[in-house]
């Protein structure tokens, strides 16, 4: 069975995924597009907040691209919890196109939530989710 590099739900209206170290394959990457231009879709004109979780350097820059490009018409606030200083470096030049993107660093998941703005509840549903997709991929707090 191959080892997936990418998870993702939607939690309280919370877009969230999980990303593995190392290259995201490309097939996943795209179910991963369509499920946020869905939730895009239907959220109209509503702010969309999405979380994301990410070891190693996370999407290439086409990856990347295409996830601009379908948040570019949005009102989309993000947070990405990071172990490389160098995707974090990443996203801080996103900010400067799209002002609601954040990064943090990979245990700071509190700081993230708060950006979010997401209560406890909605926090916590959030994170166990987050928590139980990098369990099945060997990753996790430690």
């Amino acid at each position: 069975m191959k080892k997936r590099t990418l998870e993702f739900g939607c939690v309280n209206g919370v877009i969230w995924y999980v990303g593995d170290d190392g290259k995201l394959d490309k097939d996943e990457w795209q179910s991963f597009l369509l499920f946020v231009r869905a939730i895009l879709l239907v959220s109209g004109e509503q702010p969309v907040l999405a979380w994301g979780v990410g070891y190693g350097t996370g999407p290439d820059a086409l990856q990347r691209r295409k996830l601009i490009d379908e948040f570019a018409a949005y009102d989309v606030r993000v947070a990405v919890n990071t172990d490389s200083i160098i995707a974090r470096g990443v996203v801080k030049v996103f900010a400067w196109f799209k002002p609601n993107f954040r990064a943090f660093e990979i245990h700071d998941r509190s700081a993230a939530s708060e950006y979010l703005q997401l209560s406890t509840a909605v926090a916590y549903r959030v994170l166990k989710e987050m928590n139980d997709a990098e369990a099945r991929m060997g990753k996790g707090l430690r």
